[in-house]
């Protein structure tokens, strides 16, 4: 080997010690369940500036999976995460909504800002291909037990196991990755869904009856090849073969010859969050860093249900905590911008599911445009409950001229 030779064999050696040194090691994610809250931090991860610094994989046997929820995606989900950008070939966009009170009452509400109506199955493989195109390795494998060895965690699956320098659990109210990280169970604090994909059901319009002494509603909403039915209520209130009737009743009347296909029936548990002083969604198991997203965090709507705008603003949140190298932001930021709204929503439960306070509402907006747009707003998340009474006390003058006049 000549001189140069040499020195351009030794300078070579110099810089690849020079780059593995200053390379920062890469850390390993493991994302337990593959809902929208692990799908989105495993893309912003994967997507952010210090993406070569992160393995990503995700653990979830059923993924994409169907979900019995209305599949509603607001417009201000839309507007907020540009990554949904291609969803709406797969989903269904209405501004058009029916109320229905307990007591019979009815009124068509159109909103300024358009719902886009997907299945949970297909936003789940919409997510999911976008994250293998990152580079995210996803494992159809169900998580068992967790373990260490002194530096690492280690996600034991029903497969193998997985080494991580970090944990997140995303696989909803009830996954295993509460129990394995130890933390509590939503036990009561909780309600819960039944839905079916029913064939049949034309128009674009979604429905929400609400039915008296209960606390929670029945859905109608459209997709691209059937329609979303089903029933959301304080889990123990309603039981399964009430909400089934109540469905069944409700398709006759309005729907007749629509039938229900057992066979396309889907449930799940939704939490449901009055006191969040006692709930915790990050820590340490085997001083291994975890936080919890999305469902299984508890983030989700007491009045509503819904929780996907929370799965995703949650996980983004959570994959630029990690990106920055300090997860305790995630909690920070998630007691400042979410944890406010869901309180709030708690602390107007009660009084909203009241039949009476129903039947006026739904009177109200089908004699005044204003609570019709403050309806709306609510429908498609652009109205905070912190702001709601400030907003109806503002509206008061012009909605009573409304009532009185018309309008």
């Amino acid at each position: 080997m000549s001189y140069l030779q040499k020195q351009k064999s030794s300078l070579k050696i110099q810089q690849d010690l020079f780059m593995s040194a200053a390379a920062p090691s890469v850390k390993h994610i493991v994302i337990i369940g593959g809902g929208p809250a692990g799908l989105t931090a495993a893309i912003a991860i994967k997507s952010s500036l210090a993406a070569a610094q992160f393995d990503v994989m995700i653990l979830d046997h059923k993924l994409p999976f169907e979900k019995p929820c209305g599949g509603g995606i607001t417009a201000k989900t839309l507007h907020a995460f540009p990554f949904l950008t291609g969803l709406q070939h797969l989903a269904v966009t209405t501004n058009q909504f029916s109320f229905e009170s307990g007591h019979g009452l009815r009124c068509e509400v159109e909103s300024l800002e358009a719902l886009t109506i997907v299945s949970r199955k297909d936003l789940g493989a919409f997510l999911l291909e976008k994250a293998l195109a990152l580079g995210v390795r996803h494992y159809k494998e169900k998580a068992m037990r967790l373990g260490h060895d002194g530096k690492k965690a280690f996600v034991q699956t029903d497969h193998g196991a997985h080494a991580a320098d970090v944990l997140i659990g995303a696989d909803g109210a009830q996954g295993a990755s509460r129990r394995l990280f130890g933390v509590r169970s939503f036990e009561k604090n909780r309600a819960a869904g039944l839905g079916f994909y029913v064939e049949g059901i034309a128009g674009s319009k979604a429905v929400i009856k609400f039915l008296p002494r209960k606390h929670g509603y029945l859905w109608v909403f459209p997709r691209p090849t059937h329609a979303s039915v089903g029933f959301f209520a304080v889990a123990g209130e309603v039981s399964r073969g009430e909400c089934e009737r109540i469905i069944k009743t409700y398709l006759d009347e309005h729907y007749p010859g629509v039938k229900l296909d057992p066979a396309k029936t889907y449930s799940a548990t939704i939490p449901l969050i009055f006191e969040w002083h006692k709930e915790q969604f990050t820590g340490t198991v085997h001083q291994t860093p975890f936080a919890l997203a999305g469902d299984a965090a508890g983030f989700a709507d007491p009045i509503t249900g819904e929780g996907i705008y929370y799965a995703f603003k949650s996980g983004a949140m959570l994959a630029e905590a990690i990106c920055t190298g300090d997860i305790l932001k995630y909690k920070q930021r998630c007691e400042a911008e979410i944890i406010p709204e869901l309180q709030k929503s708690a602390r107007l439960f009660p009084k909203f599911y009241r039949t009476h306070f129903i039947d006026l509402m739904v009177l109200l907006s089908r004699r005044s445009r204003s609570v019709q747009r403050v309806m709306s707003d609510l429908i498609t998340g652009t109205q905070s409950y912190l702001t709601l009474k400030s907003r109806l006390k503002s509206l008061a003058p012009k909605i009573l001229r409304e009532m009185l006049f018309g309008g």
